[in-house]
């Protein structure tokens, strides 16, 4: 148990370690990024894959054959929008889960209405008004609330106010909406 004194908490902070699931067969090791769901879901990014883990049984999404499952065992970033649909950001492009249907959608660099600047996406924001904020290996994408169109923002060396460089692994939204 961490000493709350040091940390200036009333209660004390307390640390389960996990080395591997309590099934022993799905690591929790390389975590990339935490985050709990409406439904008090934990989900895990990993090296390995999504996992979802409710305080007792993982369940693991990797890629396979379907058209509806993740894109790449690299979950590297997620958020999760007002509709409770998890955005995630792989090696392969961005993915959205819908955890009713438990299909994953896929966005890619590929040249169509809806491609991506990149298909490293290591940063994903969803704002507070609900527009998905993607950050690429090569841009910014934004996509629009009712998820109709994207827009594609880079670095232009012409242009002073343009991004500083293409390549973003930091997103955030301060309390006056500010990207």
């Amino acid at each position: 148990m961490a000493e709350s004194a040091a940390n200036g908490l009333s209660e004390p902070i307390r640390f389960t370690r996990y080395q591997r699931s309590p099934q022993g067969n799905l690591r929790f090791n390389n975590i990339f990024c935490l985050t709990v769901d409406d439904r008090g879901f934990l989900w895990i990014g990993t090296g390995y894959g999504l996992i979802r883990f409710d305080g007792t049984e993982t369940k693991l999404y990797t890629p396979n054959e379907s058209p509806h499952s993740i894109s790449s065992t690299q979950a590297l970033h997620f958020a999760i929008d007002q509709q409770n649909m998890m955005w995630i950001g792989t090696e392969f492009g961005l993915d959205r889960f819908n955890p009713e249907t438990e299909h994953f959608s896929h966005w890619k660099q590929d040249g169509s209405a809806r491609s991506l600047s990149g298909n490293y996406v290591r940063q994903v924001m969803v704002a507070s008004d609900n527009r998905v904020y993607a950050g690429t290996s090569n841009g910014l994408d934004i996509i629009s609330a009712d998820r109709q169109s994207i827009k594609h923002f880079y670095h232009d060396t012409q242009n002073q106010n343009s991004l500083s460089h293409n390549n973003i692994r930091a997103l955030a939204e301060d309390a006056d909406g500010v990207i």
